[in-house]
């Protein structure tokens, strides 16, 4: 992502952040957020539902969330669970070939 906005001229409007979803949280507004399947790996269900809760509540209106599902034929977090996470976003399923695919949710207007 940093690369794409290197080469778009958009490097300074771009904040990335590696970190731990169980550890990490965010100090800014954020108004997108990419995050691969095994990002959540080792969580429980509810440290996963902490780790949403508070990504979701640090993302202004309008922001996204772009989850792995799928990546490279392992599976990851399953469509459902996701749905269910973000009950009140947009909602739509990207297949990104035929052995990824990506959850796309935008957060609406409160």
């Amino acid at each position: 992502v940093m690369n794409a906005a290197h080469a778009a001229g958009l490097s300074d409007r771009i904040q990335s952040f590696v970190a731990d979803v169980g550890d990490w949280s965010p100090d800014v507004q954020l108004g997108a957020l990419v995050c691969t399947s095994e990002a959540f790996s080792g969580l429980s269900t509810e440290e996963r539902g902490r780790a949403f809760e508070l990504l979701q509540a640090a993302t202004r209106d309008g922001g996204v969330h772009l989850v792995g599902t799928i990546v490279r034929g392992k599976r990851g977090l399953s469509v459902a669970e996701l749905r269910r996470q973000y009950k009140g976003w947009s909602i739509s399923i990207e297949d990104d070939s035929g052995s990824s695919k990506s959850f796309l949710a935008r957060k609406v207007a409160s």
